[in-house]
């Protein structure tokens, strides 16, 4: 099995995988999360302090996930990086 340049273990074919899979489950963690960010607005009996909790729990999930489809693996130093590590400072 011919390993990709990167060191990872995986070649191409699998890191494209593994890319497909993690969109994937981010789109689906996204949507929940944007139910739930919904819910939470249009809804004002639930504006509560736990209700709350989880309304800033998933911004910060939907956060996350939109930094994790950004790129699989970015380059250190560049600007995709920078972004996607704004991203994950958010949640």
């Amino acid at each position: 099995m011919a390993n990709d340049d990167e060191g990872s273990g995986f070649n191409g074919h699998q890191q494209s995988l593994l890319y497909s899979l993690i969109v994937m489950m981010s789109v689906v963690a996204m949507c929940v999360d944007l139910f739930i960010i919904t819910t939470y607005l249009r809804f004002k009996v639930l504006r509560k302090r736990s209700y709350e909790l989880v309304f800033l729990l998933s911004a910060c999930s939907f956060c996350s996930n939109v930094g994790y489809m950004m790129s699989p693996n970015p380059r250190s130093n560049t600007a995709l990086c920078t972004v996607q590590g704004h991203f994950f400072a958010l949640s």
